[in-house]
């Protein structure tokens, strides 16, 4: 490593403990309204076998030098998080600490209510591809991974919706959200037992300052007909320094693959439809940001039509208490987003207006015409398993 890579390693190192601070003064403050008064000292270790630990003694808290490099911020978070509950085990209930495991009652009551996601409550990690992805909050289902039946059909029905049989296409969409929604009626019905923990958190990260028109309208999208709760966020970026926008999506594991690739479809079809038509649309004269957002904005507006109309055909037959499950919010579900967003508040997309006929009449008539692919698996294998102390 050369002098320069030294200098920008230390300028790195640095706003990354400065933002480690800060997210700690707000960790403690939010579980005992005031910032500790003894003090705590945040650095960076070298180990290949643990991923943080605290030092009671030394009273410091030790984050690994590559979760920034190798992982998202908010798993350095989780990773703090989990130190900080242990430092807050020690200051506040010092018998607890004496007499306990370091991972146990008192421990995990505190983790709880600093809303630490069971990913980083036990003593080890697995940030491996076969561990707990990392932009996954909350426990993992395996009865409800990607190989689901209800999911499985679903992609087999999605399919169908491709065929160039218009009637066939249209059954096939249909039938997709008849099953999920009675998959999800089933589960309202069924899940009495307040020990089952059905919910998670799923984050995509836009690399992006700012949130456009697009962002809202999918996740509009998403949010009517997913059976998700779909949350703006912030994230550090450790490598731009930059606090960047990010999605969350809530919900059960099923709903949130679906709504996942849902995202990330009409993100690619968007702009894969513009390009295909900016140059048309220059030769009329429209062209640039505004054009381009009257083109998508009017395809995603008549994409949501075209689905909530559909859901109403279905619902015109199903039982009173059917179409309430379906036109309600599950309680549940909001009592999780509730509880991992206490402070959330709502805001509105204002993108302003452009004078682009031609945009959106090309926009309108694709959002007629499209439909929703059905997903494709991938993995990549990358990152180690750690311990955290």
């Amino acid at each position: 490593m050369d002098s320069q890579n030294k200098v920008i390693t230390a300028q790195l190192k640095t706003a990354w403990i400065r933002e480690l601070i800060n997210s700690h003064n707000l960790i403690v403050r939010d579980f005992t309204n005031k910032i500790s008064n003894r003090p705590v000292t945040i650095d960076f270790i070298e180990s290949k076998q643990y991923w943080g630990y605290w030092d009671n003694t030394r009273r410091l808290i030790g984050i690994n030098i590559n979760l920034p490099i190798q992982q998202p911020w908010s798993t350095v978070l989780g990773i703090l998080t989990h130190e900080t509950a242990h430092q807050l085990v020690h200051d506040l209930y010092p018998e607890s600490a004496a007499s306990q495991p370091p991972h146990g009652p008192k421990f995990h009551q505190v983790a709880y209510s600093l809303r630490l996601s069971p990913v980083y409550c036990s003593a080890s990690v697995d940030l491996t591809d076969s561990g707990a992805p990392p932009l996954i909050f909350g426990p993992f289902n395996e009865d409800e991974s990607q190989e689901h039946p209800i999911l499985v059909k679903i992609k087999k029905l999605l399919a169908l919706s491709q065929s160039p049989e218009p009637h066939e296409a249209t059954t096939a969409l249909d039938l997709a959200g008849r099953l999920m929604a009675k998959y999800n009626i089933e589960r309202w019905q069924i899940s009495s037992d307040e020990s089952e923990q059905p919910f998670q958190r799923w984050r995509i990260n836009l690399y992006s300052t700012k949130l456009t028109p697009i962002d809202f309208l999918i996740t509009k999208i998403i949010s009517a007909f997913f059976f998700t709760r779909t949350i703006f966020t912030w994230e550090f970026n450790p490598l731009s320094l930059k606090i960047e926008r990010c999605i969350e999506l809530n919900g059960r594991p099923v709903n949130l693959h679906m709504a996942n690739h849902v995202y990330h479809f009409l993100k690619e079809r968007t702009q894969t439809l513009w390009e295909y038509h900016k140059p048309r649309l220059a030769a009329l004269g429209e062209k640039g940001l505004g054009a381009k957002n009257a083109f998508i904005k009017n395809l995603l507006n008549t994409f949501y039509r075209k689905l909530a109309k559909s859901q109403a055909e279905s619902l015109k037959t199903a039982p009173a208490t059917t179409r309430d499950l379906i036109l309600s919010k599950d309680p549940k579900l909001e009592e999780f987003v509730r509880y991992n967003f206490p402070h959330m508040t709502t805001i509105h997309s204002n993108s302003g207006h452009t004078y682009a006929p031609n945009s959106v009449a090309t926009g309108s008539i694709e959002g007629q015409k499209l439909s929703i692919l059905p997903p494709v698996s991938s993995s990549n294998n990358n990152g180690f398993g750690g311990y955290i102390g």
